[in-house]
């Protein structure tokens, strides 16, 4: 392992500090891993990483971010992994959480469903990051850490990261805007029989025209989370280049604040802008010929179902006119007591082939329960719990250099929830809606809308 410092200041009139630093690190174990990769902080700290392949990219990245951000992204890991409650109780945690994570982010699917459809390079950045962020924890240990607010010196909690907390991290991400949202309607969800475990959801609201709008589910108003962004073609440019504006609406604060930094492989990869916290690409940036941004996307990113009962069993429903069985998933939650023991829950998840069964009580009266008042119950499909192709995704977009090559990236259909405005160089405007979303027909909405419940 090497690792050599060097610091210089150069002229007054550039305003810019230099931090230098080369960094490397060969595995004594199995893993036969070599990274090596070069760190340049300029001004505002800001880490400029050029290394010769994604896995030590990945490596400097995750370094340059930890010595900034560990304790964020740690938190981070335990949400996503469905242990909030057992290390933050119930008023720091959130059991609806928990249940869902553990549920839909297990290491066994994290691995099958995320790692292993990577390409070898992407999952190579993967490794790569996690490898980075161990490096800082062990150069500083759990007592050198941050501290306050969004500190973590000297928890018990902290630990050493590997490519599946990351992968569950970003499955979390990628579930942003669908399960994860409507994770307190998927622990509400309990058969009339109530001899199950069930979350007590929110509170019901006033019954009467259902409100089955975006916020009632849960999620924020478009206008709070939808940022801001301009692309301007030649026609409406003095130069006759393209312009891009980006003005993001996210968090100043937690995993969802823009990290700042510029990625270099050499002849492969140089991007600059900001990533979400441990994403190890650019998700937001420029390169030398284009710019793009992204605002939340408007489109929904799931699809209701409403499933008929069969008379004399709640757990069974018909679907194209055979009988399918509700399952029903067993799922323990810690929660830590304020006496430091473990009081030990064990919830259910409901599923139906589609995906979670949901009791949208919190709605209105009219579409909550399991059965409805239609006899009905409700279940959802997330169109993004099968995507794996958000690290691929970005580095494509990072990597295009003119306009048909953005949207020949974009055609991977690995943006979870956002739209995309971009601007090139040489004066070509795009903006386009091109995330994952359900592939409803205008037939099959149609018979939608003569359900039961939406009928009501």
């Amino acid at each position: 392992m090497t690792l050599f410092v060097t610091r210089s200041r150069p002229p007054a009139v550039l305003g810019v500090w230099l931090f230098s630093l080369v960094l490397g690190a060969s595995s004594c174990g199995g893993d036969a891993a070599h990274y090596e990769a070069r760190i340049v902080r300029t001004a505002y700290g800001v880490p400029h990483i050029t290394a010769a392949d994604f896995g030590s990219l990945g490596y400097g990245y995750g370094y340059a971010y930890a010595q900034d951000n560990y304790c964020v992204l740690m938190r981070e890991v335990i949400r996503a992994e469905g242990a909030s409650a057992r290390w933050w109780g119930e008023a720091g945690g959130d059991i609806a959480d928990d249940l869902v994570y553990r549920h839909y982010n297990t290491a066994q699917l994290a691995e099958r469903e995320f790692l292993r459809p990577l390409p070898s390079w992407a999952r190579d950045a993967v490794r790569g990051y996690a490898a980075g962020m161990n490096r800082h924890l062990a150069e500083v240990g759990v007592d050198g850490l941050a501290q306050g607010d969004e500190g973590c010196r000297g928890e018990p909690w902290v630990r050493e990261l590997t490519e599946l907390d990351l992968a569950r991290v970003y499955r979390k991400l990628g579930l942003r805007a669908t399960t994860g949202t409507l994770a307190p309607l998927i622990a509400a969800a309990a058969p009339p029989d109530g001899t199950l475990a069930r979350f007590e959801g929110p509170p019901m609201l006033p019954g009467g025209v259902p409100d089955v709008t975006r916020q009632a589910l849960g999620f924020r108003p478009v206008e709070e989370m939808g940022s801001n962004a301009y692309a301007v073609g030649s026609d409406s440019s003095r130069s006759g280049a393209g312009l891009l504006y980006g003005n993001p609406h996210f968090p100043w604060s937690g995993p969802e604040r823009f990290y700042q930094a510029h990625l270099t492989i050499p002849g492969l990869y140089d991007a600059a802008g900001a990533s979400l916290h441990g994403v190890p690409v650019i998700n937001i940036g420029f390169n030398e010929n284009l710019a793009w941004s992204h605002t939340v996307a408007s489109s929904l990113h799931f699809s209701f179902y409403e499933l008929t009962l069969v008379p004399d069993d709640p757990m069974v429903y018909l679907y194209e006119g055979e009988e399918r069985r509700i399952e029903a998933h067993p799922v323990t939650v810690e929660v830590l007591q304020d006496d430091g023991t473990l009081e030990v829950r064990e919830l259910t998840l409901y599923t139906s082939h589609f995906g979670p069964i949901v009791d949208l009580g919190a709605i209105s009266s009219l579409v909550g329960g399991w059965p409805t008042i239609a006899r009905t119950a409700i279940t959802f499909r997330d169109a993004n719990i099968e995507n794996d192709r958000l690290v691929e995704q970005w580095v494509r977009m990072g990597q295009a250099q003119d306009m048909d090559a953005f949207e020949e990236a974009l055609a991977l259909i690995g943006i979870p929830w956002v739209n995309t405005i971009a601007a090139s160089r040489d004066g070509q405007a795009y903006y386009g809606d091109v995330t994952v979303v359900p592939f409803v027909t205008d037939e099959q909405l149609e018979d939608c809308s003569q359900t039961p419940v939406a009928r009501l």
